[in-house]
C-alpha cells in the first residue's frame, strides 16, 4: 500500500512526457527522485520489523502534525497496529472485528484532539482495511434567512424607472 502513491507519480511522470508537458531530462530526474524514495521506503520497512499494513499506517502518518503534537511517534502507531493486527487478523472479512478494530484504534491516538482523532481513526481503519477513508462530513446547511422587508418608496429619491 505504501509505494502505491510513488505508482501513481511515476505514471504521472510518464503521461507528462508522452503528452510533452515535460522534457525528456525533467521527466528523467523526476523518475530517479521517485526512485530513490522507493529505495528509502523499502529500506525502512526491513529494518521496522512491521507487516506491510502496519508499515503502510507508520510511514503515512510518520510526519502528521496532530500527532507530533500529542506525542505519538510513527514507531509507536506502527508498533500498536501491529498488535491490533494480530488481535483482529479477519477485520476485512469481518464486520464485528472490523467495528472492534475501528474502536482499538482509539486507543493509541487519545492524546490526539478529539475531532482530528476521529478523522485520524477513519483514515487509518480505511488505509488496514484497503477501503478509501470516507469523506469529511459536510458542513452542516444554513439556515435560510428571510427577506429583509421592503422600504416604503421615498418620494424625494429618483427611481429606476425615471430613467436615473
Amino acid at each position: 500500500p505504501v509505494l502505491l502513491p510513488l505508482k501513481e507519480r511515476a505514471e504521472a511522470v510518464l503521461d507528462d512526457l508522452e503528452t510533452r508537458q515535460t522534457t525528456s531530462l525533467a521527466a528523467l530526474e523526476r523518475l530517479e527522485r521517485i526512485a530513490g524514495e522507493k529505495e528509502e521506503e523499502l529500506r525502512a520497512f526491513r529494518a521496522s520489523g512491521l507487516s506491510p499494513r502496519a508499515f503502510a499506517v507508520r510511514w503515512e502518518f510518520r510526519d502528521d502534525a496532530a500527532l507530533g503534537e500529542a506525542g505519538v511517534t510513527g514507531e509507536k502507531l506502527g508498533a500498536e497496529i501491529e498488535d491490533l493486527l494480530t488481535r483482529f487478523p479477519n477485520a476485512a472479512e469481518s464486520a464485528e472485528e472490523s467495528r472492534h478494530l475501528r474502536a482499538a484504534l482509539y486507543r493509541p491516538l487519545l492524546e490526539v484532539a478529539a475531532p482530528k482523532r476521529a478523522e485520524l481513526v477513519a483514515r487509518i481503519h480505511a488505509l488496514l482495511l484497503g477501503g478509501d477513508p470516507p469523506a469529511p462530513p459536510e458542513p452542516p446547511a444554513l439556515p435560510e434567512l428571510p427577506a429583509p422587508p421592503s422600504l416604503p418608496a421615498r418620494p424625494d429619491l429618483p427611481t429606476a424607472s425615471d430613467g436615473a
